[in-house]
């Protein structure tokens, strides 16, 4: 895809997801004021067990990406620590005023975000490196530009660092 085709849709797709945070914020007062402190939920195991089911899942993948030097493991790191972090809110969250308070507070604070943490270093190092390493490849020797001022790699990448971005980096 050229960049002259890229740019509108990616114009469209910031303006698109700014009208769904627009819409979150009066849905999210609403539950606020809407939602009952207490609620008895059906299949309650099953949607906790699923959550689990689905962090067993992309931590196995993250393993896998790991092990054999795959790209995807930048995915793989930040679902797996947006998985943590939901766990960890949602344990310490529901586990307040009971027996299991200070359980799931230890856990949530001693293995989960340090997890979490540890996976969204991980996901910021490996772009650092790709980044750096596109930079090289396309003689440029500056001091690699931070993440959050990269652009998306577009057309204007040649075909020969694509290439060398497939080779493993030892």
């Amino acid at each position: 895809m050229s960049d002259s085709k890229a740019a509108p849709r990616s114009k469209r797709l910031s303006i698109a997801i700014f009208l769904g945070v627009l819409f979150l914020i009066p849905w999210t007062v609403y539950l606020a004021f809407s939602l009952p402190d207490n609620f008895s939920a059906q299949h309650w195991s099953i949607a906790w067990v699923g959550f689990d089911i689905a962090l067993i899942a992309v931590l196995s993948f993250a393993t896998w990406a790991a092990y054999y030097q795959k790209q995807i493991l930048v995915a793989a790191a930040i679902v797996a620590a947006t998985l943590l972090i939901c766990d960890a809110w949602f344990d310490v969250i529901m586990s307040l005023g009971t027996k299991d308070e200070l359980i799931t507070i230890a856990t949530a604070l001693l293995i989960e975000i340090p997890i979490a943490t540890f996976f969204i270093l991980l996901a910021r190092r490996i772009m650092r490196r790709t980044l750096a390493m596109i930079q090289k490849l396309n003689g440029d020797n500056r001091k690699p530009i931070r993440i959050h001022e990269a652009n998306l790699v577009s057309s204007d990448v040649d075909t020969d660092t694509i290439k060398n971005i497939q080779k493993p980096l030892n």
